[in-house]
């Protein structure tokens, strides 16, 4: 049989199915129950696939009606009825077979879709349950340093004020240009830890004692 009745006779009896497969895909992505799995949904498929079937059967009789143009053809395919029970039991069970793999795959794809979006929705309620209680703590920080600093000035102690706001600016900089991080630099967490305690000691003086010990390659 020459190449060309062979390959429209191959596109027409197996692509059409590559075809079929696309349109469940495409199809379930606009009606996502389209492919799932219900008594329902089984039953609508089950009429569709009666019709594809036909359609195919139809198209494979007409396929086989053109080759004869190919005198060869009708040596190799001489008496050929596609519209007989087998044939149609067998393209039912084709389809079958094409809406199980679509639907089980689609129902994958489905289920890690919903798991990564479970995932951001826990990370975006845990920074703002973050940032909530920064904004709870913050002003409530920010008051007390103020208040030391306040009185630092009215006793005449200008350069622990002075070195106060700096470690305050430290502290408010690094709210201000970090929201709610995940993750940052030991580096940086440690310089506003010292800022803190350093504000702290002003307001405790002698009460509170700090030693910090941090390796280079720990800041790193």
């Amino acid at each position: 049989i020459s190449l060309i009745p062979s390959l429209v006779y191959g596109i027409v009896k197996w692509l059409w199915w590559g075809l079929i497969a696309l349109v469940m895909w495409l199809s379930a992505r606009r009606f996502p129950r389209f492919l799932s799995f219900s008594i329902k949904s089984i039953g609508l498929q089950f009429a569709l696939g009666s019709i594809v079937s036909i359609v195919h059967l139809a198209l494979m009789q007409l396929t086989w009606r053109a080759g004869f143009h190919w005198s060869v053809w009708g040596k190799a395919y001489p008496s050929i009825n596609y519209f007989v029970l087998s044939s149609f039991g067998a393209d039912l069970m084709i389809y079958g077979f094409v809406f199980g793999i679509s639907g089980f795959l689609h129902t994958e794809s489905q289920r890690q879709l919903d798991a990564m979006l479970k995932l951001e929705l826990e990370k975006q309620l845990s920074q703002a349950q973050l940032h909530a209680l920064q904004m709870q703590m913050e002003p409530h920080f920010l008051f007390n340093t103020l208040n030391a600093i306040t009185s630092l000035v009215a006793h005449g102690r200008n350069p622990e004020a002075m070195k106060t706001l700096g470690h305050l600016n430290t502290i408010l900089r690094m709210t201000l240009q970090q929201r709610a991080p995940e993750k940052v630099p030991f580096a940086d967490e440690l310089r506003v830890v010292e800022s803190y305690l350093a504000i702290q000691k002003v307001r405790f003086a002698d009460r509170l004692q700090i030693k910090v010990e941090a390796t280079p390659e720990a800041l790193e």
